[in-house]
């Protein structure tokens, strides 16, 4: 968008014209006339998307701007398709899906499809469709290997890695089950078989911080 220059002109009034203030003004809004230059903003608002590009397409709420590459109209939106997010509301907003392992049409949104294809697939899922990842219940973690220990301050360790799309981690808490022995430590010499008497003790462990609830979406479109 650039600058508009808009110039008004009024005729001049005739030499002892006389009237009352209403008179008046309707003598100056009758004979104005307007000029302007300078860049203006071409596009269109509302209707049917155009199929080239006439500058910019204003759908409601929604701004359109012409795509070179795919010579078509795209939203304006700062965040690219696939992006994920963390969101509050029940409904994922237009442009979004929430990321619930739902199933969609590839050539509903062919461009998510072409980042993430067959990835979520399931078994018995219909040849055309495809699936979002689900994270209900589930927190996203970077994909790769990584540095145990990145500032050096740490006995060394082991990462696993992570492949992009994978599912991974425990959804219930780990049970471990410790094993004791009845045989008293005065009458136990190197070499000796302890004896198992087949008391079992049983805990559970389950590494989870407070959370909050939230749904994360994706940006589809």
């Amino acid at each position: 968008m650039g600058n508009i220059n808009i110039i008004v002109i009024s005729a001049p009034l005739e030499e002892g014209w006389q009237g009352t203030p209403d008179e008046f003004r309707q003598e100056i809004f009758s004979t104005l006339t307007f000029q302007a230059d300078g860049a203006f903003l071409t596009g269109q608002v509302g209707g049917a998307m155009p199929t080239q590009d006439v500058g910019i397409y204003i759908d409601g709420q929604d701004i359109y701007t012409w795509d070179a590459e795919t010579s078509s109209y795209q939203p304006i939106n700062v965040q690219p398709i696939g992006s994920l997010l963390p969101y509050l509301g029940a409904v994922a907003p237009k442009h979004y899906l929430l990321c619930d392992g739902g199933s969609y049409h590839k050539t509903d949104y062919p461009d998510l499809y072409a980042l993430i294809g067959d990835s979520y697939k399931r078994s018995g899922d219909i040849t055309d469709d495809f699936r979002v990842p689900d994270f209900q219940g589930r927190f996203p973690v970077g994909a790769g290997v990584g540095d145990y220990n990145p500032l050096g301050n740490l006995p060394p360790g082991d990462m696993r890695e992570i492949n992009l799309h994978s599912y991974g981690g425990f959804e219930w808490p780990r049970r471990k089950d410790t094993k004791h022995v009845n045989q008293p430590a005065a009458n136990v010499t190197p070499g000796d078989s302890l004896v198992y008497t087949g008391v079992v003790s049983t805990t559970y462990t389950r590494s989870v911080p407070p959370y909050v609830g939230v749904n994360y979406i994706v940006r589809s479109k």
